[in-house]
């Protein structure tokens, strides 16, 4: 993926492992208790096993809205040797609640709504009966390591995963008024501000089967370093939704009030809010699409050289993909070799100017909401010059990056899916970030400033041209004693896909404290202290969402 991807790691059984209980409590009665426990099966340590599991209730700022989590992966690695390891992880979450996104009007959110109000943060436009995003989720992975000499090693990794998703949602209805809300002849409120609700409920499935296997080789060729990456890629996915949208039910678009069939007993006054009426489960389902199963397979052969020659780093790697998308509906094959390459001079003194280019194919699964064909892979290219700076006998260090990146067949999000637009989107900016260690005191701070535009010559949906943070600690996370810190959060403004909706900058503070006493530590942590109202993004299709306001976590941890 062009600009990086995130590098998740799943925790493996390790023979020096801390076991820890963790259990946490805070505001919008939120409570979570985590165990992380591990070690030796046997005397040798040839067999060690790894359990971590996590039990959260909580409730969030939307009333009705909870966030229930149960997730639970066991471990279990076997070294017959140095030289080998095998680990069989499996995994199982499952997770309840409903979607805090309301989806509420930019009038009475951003903007005062008609009679002169704002909604509240907490406001739920749903049905607690209805409404529901439940996942479930169960994979088993398999891996495996093994070095044949001091030149050579093989990797491989596999993994099956199954998912269900039950998701139901009802939101303030879009598209008959300007400012969404119902009129009487006279232009007042209709029924002191009750609008027309839409009722969406989808169940989804998955599954994968994914598998990588890479050779490693480390090796010289004179004065020349090589680390040698050379391996295939293959992943089977296929995926079912079948989705229902009762649009805006109750309304009448030729009287401009409430239907003779309905009437208003779906609608809601977000002013003053009373729920218990939904549209049946047996009109859902008259209107429920039975959407066909979308299969993507992907075949990916790679192979990537890192070159050392004194102060010299050079890596170039090339990567061919085989893709082919069935939808029942439609098919599509897409075949593609992307490349990338950098080069760096790492100088003695800890300065390493860098010049990167890189060309992205990644698959995209689903179903085009608009078109219902297949989505298309999407494509970049990405050149990135930058400056890394890292301080003589110390963690400091600090890095500045410019970057441009075009990338094609972008997702756009839509009421009840996600669509591609086509064209071409494109983001250049500066990146730059710094830590700094002086003991007792740290500090970490990172900015950037972008300039995107999407194929229509517009900016990029909900993404700041600004960003900036800042962390200043005090205290030492190892050391028995006392730790605080304090942070900022600045997000500068952004626009809802037209230029014509903005959403404004807001700056948010954050702080922690801690204190640790041998095995034990007791921590207080609190995201947007000052308790702001703040819109975190709003959209030129009418809708807002509103900003996290304030949370505070207790947390007592103990490892043995």
């Amino acid at each position: 993926s062009p600009g990086g991807i995130v590098n998740l790691v799943s925790k493996r059984p390790r023979d020096d492992a801390q076991n820890e209980i963790v259990a946490s409590t805070g505001n919008f009665a939120y409570r979570q208790i985590a165990a992380d426990i591990g070690g030796k099966l046997d005397r040798d340590g040839r067999w060690l096993y790894r359990l971590v599991a996590l039990n959260r209730d909580a409730e969030t700022q939307v009333d009705f809205v909870e966030n229930n989590v149960v997730a639970i992966s066991p471990s279990i690695s076997y070294q017959p040797s140095d030289d080998t390891s095998l680990t069989l992880l499996l995994n199982y979450q499952d997770a309840t609640g409903d979607a805090g996104a309301q989806f509420l009007p930019i009038s009475g959110t951003l903007n005062a709504a008609p009679n002169g109000q704002f909604f509240d943060s907490e406001l739920f436009v749903g049905e607690p009966e209805f409404s529901q995003y439940d996942g479930t989720t169960k994979s088993a992975s398999i891996l495996a390591d093994h070095r044949f000499n001091d030149t050579w090693s093989v990797q491989f990794a596999a993994r099956r995963t199954e998912g269900e998703r039950d998701y139901s949602q009802a939101w303030i209805a879009f598209g008959f008024s300007a400012d969404r809300f119902v009129r009487n002849a006279d232009g007042s409120l209709y029924n002191g501000g009750a609008v027309p609700r839409s009722f969406y409920q989808s169940d989804a499935s998955s599954e994968q089967t994914a598998a990588d296997l890479r050779f490693r080789a480390n090796f010289d060729t004179g004065a020349v370093n090589h680390e040698l990456m050379v391996g295939g890629q293959y992943q089977d996915v296929t995926t079912d939704e079948n989705p229902a949208y009762a649009y805006a039910v109750g309304y009448d678009f030729a009287t401009g009030g409430p239907d003779q069939v309905f009437g208003d007993s779906f609608w809601i006054n977000p002013f003053s809010p009373e729920y218990g009426n939904v549209p049946s489960q047996a009109l859902i389902d008259s209107i429920k699409s039975d959407a066909p199963e979308v299969n993507v397979k992907d075949l990916g052969l790679y192979i990537n050289d890192q070159m050392t020659l004194g102060n010299w780093h050079w890596n170039i790697g090339v990567r061919f993909d085989d893709v082919s998308n069935e939808s029942g509906q439609s098919s599509q094959d897409d075949d593609a070799t992307s490349i990338a390459t950098g080069l760096l001079y790492a100088f003695d003194n800890g300065l390493s100017p860098y010049i990167s280019y890189a060309e992205s194919f990644e698959t995209v699964v689903g179903l085009d909401a608009v078109t219902q064909q297949a989505f298309k892979p999407q494509e970049g290219e990405q050149i990135e010059v930058g400056i890394k700076y890292s301080f003589a006998n110390s963690p400091n260090y600090l890095t500045i990056a410019y970057f441009d990146i075009e990338q094609s067949n972008l997702l756009t999000s839509t009421i009840v899916g996600q669509t591609q637009a086509g064209g071409i989107d494109t983001v250049s900016g500066v990146e730059f970030e710094a830590k700094f260690d002086f003991g007792d005191i740290q500090l970490e701070t990172n900015a950037s400033k972008l300039d995107t535009q999407t194929a229509a010559g517009f900016q990029f949906v909900s993404v700041p041209e600004t960003n900036a943070s800042a962390w200043l600690g005090y205290g030492s996370r190892f050391d028995n004693g006392f730790r605080a810190g304090v942070g900022v959060r600045y997000a500068g403004e952004s626009f809802g896909g037209a230029d014509a909706i903005e959403t404004p900058a807001y700056t948010l503070l954050d702080a922690m404290v801690a204190y640790k006493l041998e095995n034990w530590t007791l921590r207080l942590n609190a995201r947007n202290l000052s308790d702001k109202a703040y819109q975190s993004t709003c959209l030129s299709r009418g809708d807002c969402f509103q900003g996290e306001r304030r949370t505070i976590v207790g947390t007592a941890s103990y490892a043995f």
